[in-house]
Formats: C-alpha cells, structure tokens, sequence
C-alpha cells in the first residue's frame, strides 16, 4: 500500500485516500499490538495473583502451626512446672517420712497383732465370699468375664500363671467351675489369695530386717501355696481347696465327683 501511495500524486484525493487507508492499517496492527499486550499483562497480573494468594495461606498457616506450638510449649512448661510442684511437695514428704522413720525403728506393734490381723483377714474373707458367691447359678458365665479373669492370672507371676497352667493340666474351665456354688466360692477365694501376695504380701516387708524380712516371706509363701485350686488324694476324687493360709484362711474342702 506504501508503493500504492508512492505512484500518486501528493495533494490528490487518491493520495489521501491510501494516506489514510495506510494510518488505519497501522492503527489496527497497533490495537491488535496493544490488545495483546494487554492479555499478557492480564495473564501476569493473574499468576501474580495467584502467587500472592497461595503465599498469604502460607504465611497464615504458618503463624497458625507458629501459634499452636508455642500454645503447646506453653502447656508442657505449665504442666511440667505442676509436676515440678507435685514433686517437690512429694519429696518434702517423703523426706519427713524417712526422717520419722529413721528416728523410730523396729516393729509398729507385737507380732500377736499381725497374726491376729491375719486372722481376721481370714474370716473375713472366708464368710464374705461364701455369702455373695453361694446362690446357685442357672446362666453361663460370659467369655467376656471369662477373658478378665485370665487376664488378670497372666499378670502375675508365678503364681497367677501357675494357676492357669494347673487349670489347663485338669483340663478344667472356669465356666465350669462357675456353675457349681462351692467350686466358684473356693475359685473366688483363690483369686483373691492371688491379688493379695501380688499387691500386698510381696511388697509390705520391703526395708526390714533381713530376720523380720524371712519370717514375713515365709508367710507369703505359705499363704499363696496354701491357696492351691486343686489337689489329688487319689484317682477317683478331687478335693478343691478354696483360700488357706497359715491360719485356715477359707479352709473349705469340698470334694466333687
């Protein structure tokens, strides 16, 4: 169109005629030039966009995880100075014990009032199972209270483990021994021989004369294997044994086909 406009003569209608068809042309490759430009800036002006959203989350979610772990670290120091607290007044305690034990040692009371003590843990044990436990039973014994009970003899060693050793070599079930009235007084009377030597009786002659200390083992010892479930006299019966200690702690033999 340039040589079009070349050809003509200058101050002619042509001539501005292919003047201005030449600035149109040029005026619309500049729109288009422009208009392009545009969307490549609206397109920049978008991921920038973009960008700035995705690092404003960040940032939040950073001050967020930054406010939560120090709310945390926070807790734990006020927890731990609690504990510090409860520490300290526990050891403030237990140093006035070790002061007061220290000024007084030896046995509290007489070895009569131990064994008399003993004795009465005996029927009270004794009679109390025997009157929760003699109703007799029409309904089986759920696997659910089935499974605590071993669960409870698995915890305890030796003589919890033996115990289910011994069932499991009499092949006898618990469920069956449910059923009958006096079986389950002499089970439950066993169980309650167990916890007492796992809870009580092994731990209470800690830090006593080595003397004292034997004689109390003794005891221990006679006490549990006192408990014994089942004994054998002879092939045709089974004598159970409900909770005996060194003084007769439930001494009741009942013999069962």
């Amino acid at each position: 169109m340039m040589s079009l406009a070349a050809q003509l003569t200058p101050g002619t209608k042509a001539y501005c005629k292919a003047k201005a068809a030449i600035r149109e042309a040029e005026l619309r490759e500049s729109i288009t030039l422009v208009n392009e430009q545009r969307a490549e800036l609206n397109s920049w002006r978008h991921h920038c966009e973009a960008i700035e959203k995705i690092y404003k989350e960040e940032l939040t979610s950073r001050e967020t995880r930054h406010q939560t772990s120090i709310q945390r670290r926070e807790d734990l120091i006020k927890s731990l100075a609690d504990q510090l607290a409860r520490l300290k007044q526990e050891n403030s305690a237990l140093l006035s014990s070790i002061s007061k034990a220290n000024s007084a040692q030896g046995p509290v009371n007489q070895e009569t009032y131990y064994v008399d003590e003993f004795d009465s843990l005996n029927h009270l044990i004794q009679s109390s199972v025997a009157k929760m436990f003699k109703w007799s039973c029409e309904t089986e014994l759920p696997s659910y209270a089935i499974d605590k009970v071993h669960k409870f003899l698995e915890c305890i060693e030796p003589h919890g483990n033996n115990t289910l050793k011994m069932l499991t070599a009499y092949n006898l079930e618990i469920s069956i021994l449910h059923k009958n009235a006096a079986q389950r007084i002499a089970l439950v009377r066993h169980l309650i021989a167990v916890l007492l030597w796992d809870k009580v009786l092994r731990h209470f002659a800690f830090g006593l004369d080595g003397e004292i200390d034997k004689n109390l083992r003794a005891v221990e010892q006679q006490l549990i294997s006192g408990s014994s479930l089942l004994n054998y006299p002879n092939s045709r019966g089974r004598i159970w044994k409900g909770f005996d200690g060194p003084a007769g702690i439930g001494s009741s033999k009942i013999a069962t086909s």
